[in-house]
């Protein structure tokens, strides 16, 4: 039987739009920030730990942070909590065309904006997933997954950092006004004086009041929630898995593309924009044929086409056959990342999920911090391409486990009502 539900189960309403609509703006938003922040750090200092450290500021909320904003999103509506954070990065990117314009930006300023951007979007990431499943029936949550896919690889990766670098080049500070008016804008279609919380009701999985108790006790709880259900446990550890080999070789991929390959860096740019087109597609695919294959035969395509990928990149020698690989890299990656969240908002306790979706995200951040470091010692002391086939086995083991683990349980099941949790 298909997944695919009844028009009235499958129908994405106006609230879940908007919900479209601002992550999309608050993407853009970030991605012109990815580039302009860079440049603009280049203009206060040439040291390139300084540079790079700003950067990873960026990254440090995920690992530090994910876990307890999980705790966060589970007490309070994440549609709202999406909103106050929404206003508070506006006021931030506020003060940093400001601080631009009447040229009193400095290298510290940088970091402290970063960090508390980096906060920001650590809640409102988490919300919206957890905002998701209380807008939509579960028989549309592939279709709703895939197109905010779709809206975060399109402006977060492909139009806000090439409209980063031209808004920079064109005046500092207009990058960070352009970015703190999506944010605006997004907090704007994030308000809602309609009563109710749902467009779809969903009589199985209704919004959670929990009963507060310590931030520690409720972490604790998100922990469990991970270990003790096989479905979550495997799917965080398989979703893990794939995104440390793919940050291994994506850390030395400029080596690879300028010296093994032999491109210039104008090509390795364009390689990097033609990646990002792949992970459109995916997510274009997911939002047309996910709900109707289910989860466990997505995985199982999306798991051949990384291993694919990686294995084609060992061997490639020119710059179109590479870019043609990472097109199906991304793409692969894209469907798998979907797959995987419609897994855990299927699977996870409706009081639990914003816990398991940080502790996910904290998960794979931290495995890809490492990773990254990993591929580059490889790189060093193997070969350039070595970081590229030595994480297949974990790609290849962890995601099988994870498939043949969904196949057995009920979140597994071709059926649009098979959306309770296995518990062991």
């Amino acid at each position: 039987m298909s997944r695919a539900g009844s028009p009235a189960e499958d129908k994405l309403g106006p609230r879940y739009w908007r919900l479209l609509g601002s992550v999309s703006l608050a993407n853009l938003g970030d991605g012109v920030r990815i580039t302009a922040f860079p440049l603009l750090a280049l203009t206060l200092t040439k040291d390139p730990v300084a540079v790079a450290g700003l950067a990873a500021m960026e990254f440090v909320p995920w690992v530090v942070f994910g876990p307890f904003a999980g705790v966060v999103v589970d007490r309070v509506d994440p549609r709202r909590l999406m909103l106050a954070v929404s206003w508070l990065r506006a006021v931030v990117l506020t003060g940093v065309t400001l601080m631009v314009l009447l040229g009193g930006a400095q290298l510290w300023t940088l970091y402290l904006a970063a960090v508390v951007l980096g906060v920001g979007e650590c809640l409102y990431d988490t919300a919206t997933q957890v905002a998701v499943p209380r807008v939509v029936a579960p028989a549309a949550l592939p279709r709703a997954n895939s197109l905010l896919s779709s809206a975060w690889i399109t402006f977060n990766e492909f139009v806000g950092p090439f409209l980063g670098a031209r808004l920079f080049e064109l005046a500092r500070s207009l990058p960070f006004l352009v970015h703190s008016a999506a944010m605006y804008l997004s907090a704007v279609l994030l308000i809602d004086r309609r009563r109710g919380t749902r467009d779809v009701e969903v009589p199985d999985r209704p919004p959670a009041r929990p009963e507060r108790r310590r931030i520690r006790t409720e972490l604790a709880d998100g922990f469990r929630a991970v270990l003790r259900d096989r479905v979550l446990r495997s799917i965080v550890l398989a979703g893990a898995a794939v995104a440390a080999a793919d940050s291994a070789w994506y850390a030395v991929l400029v080596i690879y593309v300028t010296e093994e390959i032999g491109a210039g860096m104008s090509s390795f740019g364009v390689l990097l924009a033609v990646s990002a087109v792949g992970g459109i597609v995916g997510g274009l695919v997911m939002e047309r044929v996910g709900s109707r294959v289910g989860e466990p035969t997505t995985l199982v395509v999306a798991t051949t086409g990384v291993i694919a990928a990686q294995l084609g990149l060992v061997f490639a020698v020119d710059a179109v056959t590479v870019g043609a690989l990472l097109v199906v890299s991304s793409m692969a990656l894209a469907v798998w990342n979907i797959a995987a969240v419609t897994v855990r908002q299927r699977v996870a306790r409706p009081e639990e999920l914003g816990r398991v979706m940080g502790i996910s995200r904290t998960v794979v951040s931290a495995a890809s911090a490492v990773s990254a470091v990993l591929g580059g010692v490889l790189a060093q002391a193997i070969d350039v391409r070595a970081p590229f086939v030595l994480g297949i086995p974990l790609v290849l083991a962890t995601s099988v486990w994870a498939i043949r683990v969904l196949r057995a349980s009920p979140a597994g099941s071709p059926e649009p009502a098979a959306d309770t949790a296995s518990r062991t």
